[in-house]
């Protein structure tokens, strides 16, 4: 067989499994998502004598001999992605997010604490370790929260119009930002080996100051495309020459579209390649980038043409998720993941119960549920953290534990916030959250 016929054939034929498994899911009332990590599942784990359905398909990531394909996939994983986070970016705007960064830091912060607290609980009295380096890792994968399955929560259920919606992928957004800065000082406190070198002090401090800088410049630019309003995308427009380009009763021609779609495409990779050149998730970067454009899309329609690009990208990047879960590599961590799993969705549940005063009760356990999925970014820790840091100075078990504890919760959360918010009887409606602008 070709590459070329390898290639495209695994393609095809993941698509249909992961598009065939979402709809059995849609049937049952579960979100598709969920059909497409089973499908990873599936296919990393079809053994049957020698045959192995990964191994067929050229993408086992257990195995070598698999690196074309595999890189492929893996392309398409990261495409979905930031594709899927800059959509939303696009939708929301910076009005909304504006006002909700207050309440959305607080949600972060409590967010953040209360799972590393049991985390490092658990790791001091019931494992006995007290390593700083196993500190850091499991509190950076506890800290997190997946922006990615949020905004895909946040978008099938509607909520990207409204004030609950903005907080989800407001906290969602800071958590990231917490435990990627985590994440990027256990890489230096490995490399460096003491916390009292001047490099290490130097990485760590530059990733906070350029962290520090990616949020306020984030808010402060938000607050100036805000009070822009509409001359902005107009002004955008001339700016590039495009504006001229409008049908007789001014709305953009399909040239202007697509001009405007190829400059979206190059800020939202632009904005991913920066975030990820300063240890921060691309994630991070694209999703700013979206709420940058987001006026600029709403004239030019550039949202709907992400979505078909994400209707083809998405589904890889939840199969290529499931890939990680192999029964029988992982069976030896089978109870240390299933008690930092517990630990996991606790921990964000417990979290989003602190604010049942302002909220109601309803609201704050939808708000757990839906921060508790640690999707992509749990499996990019463990990942980066294994492989960028000494052997041996992070335990194999504990990756592999997280690597099961983010793909447990990446379904986990998404069912039980879809059975808290489509519950017919929301208490708590609309207090304490706040009330958001028209984008």
């Amino acid at each position: 067989m070709s590459v070329e016929s390898s290639l495209i054939g695994m393609l095809f034929l993941v698509f249909l499994l992961a598009k065939g498994l979402g709809w059995l899911c849609e049937r049952v009332h579960l979100p598709s998502s969920i059909g497409a990590i089973v499908a990873g599942v599936i296919i990393t784990n079809l053994v049957i004598g020698p045959f192995s359905l990964a191994d067929w398909l050229g993408i086992n990531l257990f195995s070598p001999g698999n690196e074309f394909n595999l890189t492929a996939l893996q392309v398409f994983f990261y495409l979905g992605l930031i594709f899927l986070v800059f959509v939303i970016g696009l939708r929301v705007g910076p009005a909304a997010v504006r006002a909700v960064v207050r309440k959305g830091f607080e949600v972060a912060a409590i967010g953040v604490v209360i799972p590393v607290l049991l985390g490092v609980g658990f790791l001091l009295i019931i494992i006995g370790d007290s390593s700083v380096y196993s500190i850091l890792f499991i509190g950076a994968a506890l800290a997190a929260s997946s922006l990615g399955i949020v905004t895909l929560l946040v978008h099938e259920p509607g909520l990207v119009e409204e004030a609950e919606g903005h907080l989800l992928l407001t906290a969602a957004f800071f958590e990231d930002v917490i435990a990627f800065v985590l994440l990027a000082v256990l890489i230096a406190l490995a490399d460096y080996g003491s916390a009292a070198d001047p490099r290490f002090l130097f990485q760590v401090g530059l990733v906070a100051a350029f962290a520090m800088v990616f949020v306020v410049g984030f808010l402060v630019y938000g607050e100036r495309i805000g009070q822009a309003g509409g001359p902005a995308a107009r002004r955008f427009g001339r700016a590039l020459r495009i504006e001229n380009w409008s049908k007789p009763d001014g709305t953009p021609t399909d040239r202007a579209k697509g001009v405007v779609l190829g400059i979206a495409l190059l800020v939202c990779l632009g904005a991913g390649y920066l975030a990820s050149s300063f240890e921060l998730a691309a994630i991070l970067g694209t999703f700013f980038a979206g709420m940058t454009m987001s006026e600029v899309a709403a004239r030019y329609g550039t949202d709907r043409a992400f979505d078909a690009l994400n209707a083809l990208f998405v589904p890889f990047f939840f199969v290529f998720i499931g890939l990680f879960l192999n029964w029988s590599l992982l069976a030896p961590v089978w109870l240390l993941a299933i008690e930092i799993t517990v630990i996991a969705v606790a921990g964000k549940i417990l979290a989003g119960l602190v604010h049942t005063r302002s909220m109601g009760r309803h609201r704050a356990l939808t708000l757990g549920t839906a921060l508790t999925s640690r999707g992509e970014a749990g499996v990019v820790i463990a990942i980066a953290a294994t492989t960028s840091v000494g052997a041996g100075v992070i335990s194999n078990s504990y990756a592999s534990a997280i690597i099961v504890m983010a793909i447990a919760t990446t379904i986990i959360g998404p069912i039980l916030f879809y059975r808290l918010h489509r519950a017919p009887n929301r208490s708590g409606s609309a207090e304490g959250m706040p009330q958001v602008p028209g984008p």
